[in-house]
Order: structure tokens, then C-alpha cells, then sequence
């Protein structure tokens, strides 16, 4: 059974198997075809899971994430392919601890735009599957604002199904696992469509605020950040890790209205390089919080 989330008109059927959709705006969401690190890898940590699949961030608490896309050795025999097992995700307890992933999308998610979301869930005995939950979100470490909830069947891939009404705009699509029991879902084919509606950005209110994408990024040694103030106000630019920790303090106080350059050279506030990996700018100031990623390369 499906459940639906306000502005949400959308159902779950359990369909044949049928292509993605050309114009999908996830950028990498097809993981029985990747040809990213072949093989079959288990209770990787976040950051091994962000180096391993381009255009997507891995920022659960869980840490059970498993990869695989090798049809002679990971098993589970089921469609749509038989033998290859897809993209693991887990919830641990019901504390909370289940993992979450943020997927970068072609173009952004315009608020009052109609929607449609697919992919192919199974839940995995015996443990038994949780509730995939899905979301839009500006911050590629935040759930964001939910818009679609489905319920896989166990041991036999369910292709979920759902449009809906974004009710915000949003640069991430968000997945994750429902915190109700120990529960173990498979994913693939992850689809966001484009139907109707929406606000043009030209329409959109000009922001007080835009933190541009970074350049180079990924990088090394530095790269540059710029950001525009539409007004005088306070602001934080900082660096964090995918855990939220904060590791660099750029910017931070009052800034005059313009465009403002910064720069980051891969060092935390003590001056120390820090490892290849994906990290969090954030820019706060007046109208909100943004965030770009970044990927460290040393």
C-alpha cells in the first residue's frame, strides 16, 4: 500500500518492467547499468559511497549502505535483471539510524510544477522492507520537505509510482528508508519527471541571497566560490563534513550588497589539509540556508 503526503495524488503497482524515461532529471539513478566500481560491496561508510557514484550523496546515519551491480556474484536472483542486486539501503532500529541519499538532478525542481516519480524497491528477508521515502530538498544532507512514500513487496522488485505538486523548489531528490524496525530495501531505476506547471525561474522572486557553484569542483589544491548579495546583511560561509561538523569558517559578519569572491584551499580552521572526499559549503544569510557540494580530489 501507498501512502500519500499532502499536494500528493500518486499510487503503487506492482507493473512490468519498462525503460526509464528519456528526459529523467536524476543524474545517476539507473545502478543495474553503472558502470561505476563493478562488484558487490557491503556496509560501506558514506564517504566511500559518495567516491564510488558520481551525482549522488550518501548522508544516513545508518552506515549499512551496499552497492552492487555484478550479476554473477551478488545473487538475488529477481527482475528486472536476474541476479544483480542494486543500490542496499537500512534501518537499523527504530532510533532513528537508517540511511539517506540526496541525488543530484538535471535541473532544478520548480515549486507548483507537477511531478512524476518512479523506481523499483524490494524489500530483503528477513529482516523485511521499510517504507521508501521520498523528498526535495536544497541542502544534499537534509531530507528536505517529503512528497511521495511507498511500500515495497519483499523479495520481488515493486515498481512504485507516483505525481505530485512540489511544494517547494529544490536543486535534490531525497530517498530513504522508513525508522519503524530493522529493514533493508533495494533500489533501482530512480526517475523524476517533469510534467506540467511549475514557477519560471524568470517569474521566481529574485533571491537576497545565491551562493553560485564553485569552481573548479571537484578540485586541488583550492577553488574559488562566489556568492551575490541582492542587500547589507550578515552572513556565514562555512565548510562541513557530510555529518553536519562544521570544518571551515570562510566568511562570517556583516557583507555589503554585490558579488563576493572566497576561496578554499581543502584545510579545516586549524590549518590542517584534510582527505579526498565530498564536503558542504554553506552560505547563511538573509532568506535562508543554501549549499553546493564539494568534492575534495587530492
Amino acid at each position: 500500500m501507498t501512502r500519500f503526503l499532502p499536494l500528493a495524488a500518486a499510487f503503487c503497482l506492482l507493473l512490468p518492467v519498462a525503460s526509464p524515461a528519456q528526459d529523467n532529471l536524476v543524474l545517476n539513478g539507473d545502478f543495474e547499468d553503472s558502470a561505476y566500481t563493478p562488484g558487490c560491496h557491503f556496509n560501506l561508510h558514506n564517504l566511500t559511497v559518495d567516491a564510488m557514484l558520481p551525482h549522488l550523496t550518501a548522508f544516513g546515519t545508518a552506515e549499512e549502505i551496499d552497492y552492487m551491480n555484478d550479476a554473477s556474484a551478488c545473487g538475488y536472483g529477481f527482475p528486472p535483471k536476474s541476479g544483480v542486486a542494486k543500490l542496499g539501503i537500512a534501518c537499523q532500529d527504530t532510533g532513528g539510524d537508517r540511511d539517506a541519499f540526496a541525488f543530484d538532478l538535471s535541473e532544478r525542481v520548480l515549486a507548483g510544477g507537477v511531478y512524476r516519480f518512479t523506481c523499483y524497491a524490494m524489500g530483503i528477508v528477513p529482516f523485511g522492507g521499510g517504507d521508501v521515502l521520498i523528498g526535495l530538498s536544497d541542502d544534499p544532507t537534509d531530507l528536505g520537505t517529503p512528497v511521495f512514500s511507498g511500500t515495497p513487496s519483499e523479495q520481488w522488485w515493486t515498481f512504485l509510482y507516483g505525481e505530485f505538486i512540489a511544494p517547494v523548489s529544490a536543486d535534490y531528490l531525497t530517498v530513504t528508508i522508513s525508522p519503524t524496525h530493522l529493514a533493508w530495501d533495494h533500489l533501482d531505476k530512480v526517475v523524476l519527471r517533469f510534467i506540467s506547471g511549475g514557477t519560471a525561474v524568470d517569474d521566481a522572486p529574485a533571491p537576497l541571497a545565491q551562493l553560485h557553484a564553485p569552481h573548479p569542483n571537484p578540485f586541488n589544491p583550492s577553488t574559488a566560490i562566489r556568492y551575490t548579495l541582492a542587500e547589507a546583511g550578515t552572513l556565514r560561509l562555512s565548510v562541513v563534513d557530510v555529518a553536519g561538523r562544521q570544518v571551515r569558517a570562510l566568511r562570517q559578519g556583516w557583507a555589503e550588497p554585490g558579488e563576493h569572491l572566497a576561496h578554499w584551499d581543502g584545510r579545516d580552521d586549524a590549518g590542517r589539509a584534510l582527505l579526498s572526499g565530498v564536503y558542504l559549503l554553506r552560505l547563511e544569510a538573509a532568506g535562508g540556508m543554501q549549499a553546493r557540494k564539494l568534492v575534495l580530489a587530492r
